[in-house]
């Protein structure tokens, strides 16, 4: 992908990546994260253009990668620099700025190719096999401690299946980082609008789970503020955010292939 050098610069600060390093990854876990994300490894010797550090390696993988799959480790990036990190204060309208700038380059990719090529490269959301291996990686996330990671997975996750349900039914996928917004787009095009059911207790579910949707979408925001994270997150916390994003995931695509089939 050509990423300008204003871009380039860009990241290169919020990744702190003068010294060769990226944010607060090791070699092991950087390879774990990039593979997770792309399904690349970043250790492949065609990464390495000018040095073997993180930093080069990233630079490198900007430089042999097509656009989606860029987009979309660098959008991985930022999420993980918000909920992992604490973002230095002189950086914080930059991030700002930066996160918006790749965010629009994904909604126009998708405008323009259609979101296959960055939402499922190499996989297909719309399964159960592909939720579940979803769900076994924040497991393990889980088990490792990795409790701010397991949720970042989960609201990701989430995300990812809107989008290409959205995709895949007509629904408005271009709302800005607006996860509710894009669950009530996707919602209505499946017909799931409370008020058109007769049954009480169906509609208290149906409006339960846009709240759910609205709290996956704020929980990320609880880990960081001006000032640091609110609050570090516990295993009940953890394991609550990825059971929610299974129950959206999973009604939202078997809703979808019910009414695909009808």
């Amino acid at each position: 992908m050509k990423i300008f050098l204003t871009e380039k610069k860009n990241l290169e600060t919020l990744f702190g990546m003068g010294g060769g390093w990226i944010l607060d990854f090791s070699n092991l876990t950087f390879q774990d994260f990039v593979l997770e994300y792309t399904g690349r490894d970043v250790e492949n010797k065609k990464y390495i253009i000018s040095g073997g550090s993180k930093a080069h390696r990233l630079r490198g993988f900007w430089k042999v990668e097509d656009d989606a799959i860029v987009i979309k480790l660098n959008l991985a990036l930022l999420d993980y620099l918000r909920t992992q990190t604490i973002i230095k204060e002189e950086n914080k309208t930059l991030y700002n700025e930066v996160y918006d700038h790749w965010l629009a380059l994904k909604h126009k990719h998708i405008a323009t190719v259609g979101v296959q090529s960055i939402n499922s490269i190499g996989d297909n959301p719309l399964n159960q096999e592909f939720i579940t291996e979803q769900l076994s990686k924040m497991q393990k996330k889980i088990t490792e401690n990795d409790y701010s990671g397991a949720i970042t997975n989960a609201r990701t996750l989430v995300e990812q299946i809107l989008i290409e349900v959205g995709d895949k039914i007509g629904a408005d996928i271009t709302v800005k980082g607006d996860l509710l917004k894009l669950y009530k787009n996707v919602s209505k095009e499946l017909k799931l609008n409370p008020a058109e059911y007769d049954e009480d207790g169906f509609k208290q579910i149906l409006r339960g789970l846009t709240n759910i949707v609205n709290g996956i979408a704020s929980v990320r925001n609880s880990f960081s503020d001006s000032h640091g994270r609110k609050y570090k997150p516990s295993l009940h916390h953890a394991k609550l955010m990825v059971n929610s994003a299974h129950t959206i995931c999973e009604f939202i695509v078997d809703t979808y292939q019910y009414q695909r089939g009808k």
